[in-house]
């Protein structure tokens, strides 16, 4: 994945270049706007200038296109939340507890890993 590279605008979000994929919690185009305003760059296909892709768990548990571009890319999937608490901050806070997926091997956080080990019962 892409690093976020700064152009020394100062606001929160300088750097990032986005994609997002999924129901925000405001139309897309606000949405859009506030990611501008902010500072970042937003892209409408994932590719591998691609910092972040701002998605659902929904969009996370069933991937969507955009999502299993960013898997293969190995572009973090981060929930909106990630945006807010940066703009809040005035700076990009760290995107751990916001990612959806584990970067590892796809699957979701949330989730429990299908089949892992014994235990219970």
């Amino acid at each position: 994945a892409a690093k976020a590279v700064p152009a020394g605008s100062g606001l929160p979000l300088d750097g990032l270049v986005v994609c997002v994929s999924g129901a925000m919690s405001m139309v897309r185009k606000q949405f859009h706007e506030m990611l501008r305003d902010n500072g970042a760059k937003v892209v409408l296909q994932v590719s591998g200038n691609t910092t972040h892709l701002i998605t659902t768990a929904g969009e996370a548990d069933h991937p969507t296109s955009k999502v299993l571009a960013a898997i293969t890319k190995d572009v973090p999937c981060v929930s909106e939340d990630f945006v807010h608490r940066s703009i809040e901050r005035g700076f990009i806070v760290d995107q751990t507890p916001h990612l959806l997926l584990d970067p590892a091997d796809g699957d979701t956080i949330a989730a429990p890993a299908a089949g892992g080990g014994g235990g219970g019962g």
